[in-house]
């Protein structure tokens, strides 16, 4: 039985992080909750306390870890959750923003996959890192980039190899992003 475009559409976008719990089942959701509610008080309990400047730093020095860059976003390539799509796809969020409603993340394609036609909301970004991957009959390798404009449908998008592309989208305004699942 053919899947409905809306969940399929629903499931794209909890895969690519614009559901800020994505994965979580309902039951999760609701021991989460409950959870909040029991410590919440607790907060109160606490005494105020104003963090050094420089706090952060030296947890991740004691961590093992690097130091971010101050304005700057590091997705490291061993970092991250590669979450199912469909048959033969993953994706991989890199980073998002809540304001502007842009994402970019990673996506795989295993040999034979296909992507389903969908629409774009945003201007849509794609560049092929690594493989083979045909959209409507043309031809993308490594290097090769394209952009998909808001409001435009793009057709199924095929691999014979497989495929590692980078994604970026610029959704337009903020109702799409702000009212997904």
């Amino acid at each position: 039985m053919a899947e409905n475009p809306e969940k399929r559409a629903a499931a794209f976008e909890r895969a690519l992080g614009l559901d800020p719990l994505s994965g979580e089942t309902d039951a999760e959701r609701r021991d989460r909750e409950a959870l909040e509610q029991r410590l919440a008080p607790l907060a109160d309990l606490l005494p105020e306390v104003t963090p050094s400047n420089d706090l952060f730093a030296r947890i991740a020095g004691r961590a093992g870890l690097e130091t971010p860059l101050s304005g700057i976003h590091i997705a490291r390539s061993n970092a991250g959750v590669w979450t199912h799509f469909a048959d033969g796809i993953e994706v991989k969020t890199l980073w998002r923003s809540r304001q502007s409603g842009r994402r970019a993340f990673m996506l795989r394609m295993q040999p034979g996959a296909v992507m389903p036609t969908h629409d774009h909301h945003g201007d849509e970004e794609s560049l092929v890192l690594e493989g083979d991957m045909q959209i409507n009959g043309v031809e993308f390798g490594p290097g090769d980039f394209q952009v998909a404009f808001a409001g435009t449908k793009h057709p199924v998008i095929t691999t014979r190899g497989g495929c590692l592309c980078f994604i970026s989208i610029a959704y337009q305004g903020t109702a799409h992003h702000a009212a997904a699942p």
